[in-house]
């Protein structure tokens, strides 16, 4: 018995090191769960903010029929940017001006010629001869570009630079 006495007391120091090890080890493990669980818990109450209930599976519920209207409500907008699409091929948005002098004797760049054309290259081209005495505006229809009247060299360019815009 005395050498298991002897054995005790030889290593009584290291017992006791080697449990408060344990000890501490187990103080550092309770530290770090109960960090996680407060973690968890900010992330449950920021999930479950605004239901009464506080319930997860209610909370998830919720956001799923959020996003099921979310979702049709965007396919609904797509489907009307689509026809949106549509309609904006047949708005006259592309413009073409030239201003220029068709007489030498009046001064400055007064008379123009003004092209207005949907996508398709259809609409219309005005022109506007400003004279000494007169001023005159002549409207030419436009059909993909071309326009089955005679266009002068201006009402060309302007159709050309409502073109180019594409």
């Amino acid at each position: 018995m005395s050498d298991l006495q002897n054995a005790f007391a030889q290593y009584a120091l290291f017992a006791w090191l080697l449990l408060l090890l344990l000890l501490l080890l187990a103080f550092y493990w309770l530290a770090d769960a109960r960090r996680r669980l407060g973690l968890l818990s900010r992330r449950y109450t920021g999930l479950t903010k605004g239901v009464d209930d506080l319930s997860l599976v209610a909370a998830l519920d919720r956001h799923a029929d959020e996003v099921q209207h979310l979702g049709a409500r965007v396919d609904g907008l797509a489907e009307a940017c689509a026809g949106l699409r549509g309609d904006m091929k047949l708005t006259l948005r592309r413009v073409g001006i030239i201003r220029y002098n068709p007489f030498g004797d009046t001064g400055g760049d007064q008379s123009f010629a003004l092209a207005l054309l949907d996508d398709q290259g259809d609409g219309v081209v005005l022109n506007s001869i400003f004279g000494r005495n007169e001023s005159r505006v002549y409207a030419k229809p436009v059909k993909g570009g071309k326009s089955k009247y005679t266009l002068t060299a201006e009402e060309d360019q302007a159709i050309i630079n409502a073109s180019l815009l594409r």
